[in-house]
C-alpha cells in the first residue's frame, strides 16, 4: 500500500478525523482545463460533475463504435479521481456484440486496468501525464482492491461488501460521514 493511501487511511479511519474527510469531500476538485477539454479526439465525455459532499469525481470516456463488417465494439474510459488525497484510477471496458445464435447475453463485457484499444491506450497515458504534473498518483486495480484489514464496513452500507477496501475507503463514503448530521 502507498504511504500516502495508508497515512490518510491512519488519520481517517483509525485516528477517526471524520472532519478532515468531511472537508475534503465538500471542496471543489481543481483540475485543469486540459483534462477538461478530454473529449478530443472524438470522444464523448460523460460525468464530470463536482458535488458537494461527493468523495471521488468520475469521468466516462466513450469512444466512437468500431464497426467492421459483423463485428461491433464499443469501448469506454472511466477516470475515478478521489477528492479525499491526490489519487486517481483508470477502468478500461469493452462491449462486444454476441454474435452467437444460442447466446444467452446478447453483449460480451469485461474491464481492465489494462487499454484494450489503441486510443485508450493513448487516453490513458495523456490522463496519466495530466494528473501526474499535479501530483497525482495513479492506483492499479490491485491496489483499489486492497482490503484493509481491522476496519469494517457498517451493516447498512455493506452493498460494496463486507470488507473495506482503498476503494470503499477513499472513493465511497461508506460511514455516511457527509451526510452526518453536525452534533
Amino acid at each position: 500500500m502507498k504511504n500516502i493511501v495508508r497515512d490518510v487511511i491512519n488519520r481517517v479511519y483509525i485516528k477517526k478525523d471524520h472532519d478532515y474527510f468531511k472537508h475534503k469531500a465538500n471542496s471543489v476538485l481543481e483540475l485543469p482545463e486540459k483534462l477538461y477539454q478530454i473529449s478530443k479526439n472524438n470522444t464523448k465525455v460523460v460525468g464530470g460533475k463536482d458535488g458537494s459532499g461527493e468523495v471521488s469525481v468520475d469521468w466516462y470516456i466513450h469512444f466512437p463504435k468500431v464497426i467492421k463488417g459483423e463485428f461491433s465494439a464499443l469501448f469506454t474510459t472511466v477516470l475515478k479521481i478521489s477528492k479525499i488525497i491526490p489519487i486517481f484510477y483508470i477502468q478500461h471496458e469493452f462491449a462486444v456484440e454476441n454474435r452467437d445464435e444460442k447466446k444467452i447475453e446478447p453483449k460480451l463485457e469485461g474491464f481492465s486496468g489494462q487499454p484494450y484499444s489503441i486510443a485508450q491506450f493513448d487516453m490513458h497515458n495523456s490522463l496519466v501525464e495530466c494528473l501526474g504534473n499535479l501530483d497525482y498518483v495513479e492506483l492499479s486495480y490491485s491496489e483499489m482492491n486492497e482490503v484493509i484489514s481491522g476496519i469494517s464496513i457498517p451493516q447498512e452500507t455493506r452493498i460494496f461488501g463486507e470488507q473495506m477496501t482503498v476503494e470503499t475507503a477513499l472513493f465511497r463514503d461508506v460511514y455516511d460521514l457527509c451526510s452526518a448530521e453536525e452534533a
